[in-house]
Order: C-alpha cells, then structure tokens, then sequence
C-alpha cells in the first residue's frame, strides 16, 4: 500500500503535479565529470552544515566566480597558502562563516584529498569500489579525522545525494544511503502514517525508510527531494 503512494507521489513529481523547488545549489555549470565539478561540490557540502543551505552555495558560487579567490577549490593550491590568506579568501564572501573552525575544516579535507587521493575526489570513490557503503564507512570510520564535519552521518550521506544529482557518479548500493531526514521528510513520514509525531526524530526517519524499501528497486534517496517538495506544497496531491 505504502509503495503505491511513493509511486503516485513519484509520477505527481515528474508529471509537475508536485512544483519543485528552483534548485538552489547554484553552480558554475562545470562538466559533470571533471575534477573541479567535484571539488566544487564536495567541498561546499563541508560547510554546508548548520546554517542556510542557499546561502551557502550562492557564497561558494561568488568564491568561484572570484578569480582572487577561486584557488580554494584546489587542494594543491590550499596545501601551498598561508592560513591568514586562506582565512581572507574564505570569508570574503562568507563561504566560511567560523574564522578559525571553517578554515581549519577546509584546510584538514583539502590536505587529505592532497596527500591520500592526488587532489581529487574521484580517486576516492573509484578506490571504494564506487560502493556507497564502503564510501561511508570510509568517509565516517577508516579516515574520520580526515574529513571534519564530513564525516558526520548528515553530511556524509548528503554529500553522496549531492554529487549524485550534479555529478556523473554512479554508486553501487545506493540503499544504504539516508533519506537525509529534515524537517520537510519528517513531516511526509508522519503525513505518511510510516510514524507518528511522538515518534518522529532524524534517526527513526531513516531507520523506518531504511526498513520500508529493503528488497526494493528503490533506494531511500530516491524519495527525498519528491518528499521534500511534497511537504512544502502542503501534500498536495493527496495520496
């Protein structure tokens, strides 16, 4: 029953029943799969914790667009500057919004993409086996103090549902990748009768999706931005 709702709520988005959101993770328009494409979006995602997500990326969308200051993108140009002047470039338009944390953040995951994976993120999901659990556990066990803040289970997960949508990356085991549970998915999995509003929480929301597409073709990150637009369009259509 429940999968024949998420299949309706599928068609309703990709019929634009249900509006979506003016995609707000403004980018340069890179080719997918070059190697800045993916230092541009991994490293925003590193920051992009705590805060306003549209502000976020229209800061890392001006630091690109900065000739003075785009060079922070690129782990072998960070590994080579002084702290003050990082520091300089990251807040001038406010990328960075923690003085000291911030540029630490970026200084510890551009050194790690320098030292262990040749300056470019790519080298870490081909030595994975492009196998999305072996990434996470990476990415959050085996080199968690190489990657601050992106290691945490949220960001994390939101960086592989990120590069998925403005990357060429293809992953294997994709189910094993939360549903990123925000306010807007809580609310459709209570809209949804999968919890109840007693029991909603971001990690009962990724348990229950984890659990309801289990030996499916669907994957949790699948539903999330259908969810997500669902919720802010008051779950209209009703299923």
């Amino acid at each position: 029953m429940i999968l024949q709702k998420l299949e309706k709520l599928k068609k309703y988005f990709e019929n634009g029943d249900i509006p979506a959101l003016h995609k707000h993770e403004v980018n340069p328009g890179l080719p997918l799969h070059s190697r800045e494409n993916y230092l541009y979006f991994t490293l925003t995602c590193s920051l992009n914790f705590q805060r306003l997500s549209p502000n976020t990326w229209k800061s890392a969308l001006a630091t690109w667009n900065d000739s003075s200051t785009r060079f922070v993108f690129f782990p072998e140009k960070v590994v080579n500057t002084d702290t003050q002047s990082l520091k300089d470039a990251l807040l001038k338009h406010k990328l960075a919004l923690q003085p000291n944390k911030h540029i630490h953040i970026w200084q510890v995951i551009s050194k790690t993409f320098h030292d262990e994976f040749d300056d470019d993120p790519r080298e870490l999901f081909k030595r994975n086996d492009f196998d999305s659990m072996l990434i996470l556990n990476t990415l959050q066990g085996t080199m968690k103090k190489q990657f601050p803040y992106l290691s945490g289970p949220k960001l994390s997960n939101y960086l592989l549902f990120i590069l998925l949508n403005y990357t060429d990356l293809q992953l294997k085991n994709t189910h094993v990748i939360s549903i990123i549970p925000d306010t807007h998915i809580m609310k459709a999995t209570v809209e949804l009768g999968l919890l109840s509003r007693e029991q909603v929480n971001p990690k009962s929301v990724e348990r229950v999706w984890q659990s309801l597409l289990k030996n499916t073709k669907y994957s949790p990150i699948d539903f999330h931005s259908i969810l997500w637009n669902w919720s802010r369009n008051k779950f209209r259509p009703k299923v």
